[in-house]
């Protein structure tokens, strides 16, 4: 009985003969001189669970992890979309230099680009006689991605000196204000806007 009892939760048959002493943990103890035991060795199942401590350690360290990918999360979001908007502000500065260079001048808009919006429309539909910017010299007009919290940034466009010169405004995260990619002769193009770092 008491060996047949026992026998699933420890792993081991056994007998009264041997003298041992049950935990609750699914170990024994065997005491001096039983009979096949070494002397006073402690034996656990493979079935032994976890100490609170133990538990409680894990949770802490799991706890810990958390904390720092959730800051560093929230600090490479405004980065990610700061190094899009560079790249979209570098891809529509290369498409204005080749339009310049096969055609002696810079889009000239109808109005000031003063949105993502406006950009879209105005670069896509230049008036004529200028050739079409929108596919010939880039695919397609970027749109600047929105703030966390899923506020609004735009691109603006303004062009001076007969499509001489030109401005790109941008919003950067990380600058926390618009600033302004312009060319050497665009300082009149909103000269209160501070130029972008390269």
């Amino acid at each position: 009985m008491f060996a047949k009892r026992y026998k699933n939760k420890i792993g081991f048959t056994l007998t009264p003969k041997f003298g041992v002493t049950l935990h609750r943990k699914g170990g024994f103890t065997a005491p001096r001189g039983s009979e096949g035991l070494p002397e006073a060795t402690t034996y656990r199942s493979k079935t032994a669970g976890f100490t609170l401590i133990e538990m409680l350690v894990v949770v802490a360290i799991v706890a810990t992890l958390s904390g720092v990918v959730a800051v560093a999360l929230r600090r490479t979001g405004p980065d990610a979309r700061d190094a899009q908007r560079r790249a979209d502000i570098k891809t529509l500065r290369n498409a204005f230099e080749v339009y310049y260079n096969r055609n002696g001048h810079y889009p000239r808009t109808t109005s000031a680009a003063r949105s993502t919006g406006q950009l879209t429309y105005y670069l896509s539909n230049l008036p004529s006689p200028q050739p079409p910017l929108v596919p010939t010299y880039i695919a397609k007009v970027p749109v600047a991605p929105n703030n966390e919290g899923g506020s609004q940034t735009h691109y603006q466009y303004g062009w001076d000196n007969n499509g001489q010169d030109y401005l790109i405004g941008v919003d950067y995260e990380n600058l926390g204000a618009m600033c302004a990619y312009r060319t050497s002769g665009a300082a009149s193009i909103d000269p209160f806007v501070l130029n972008c770092p390269d």
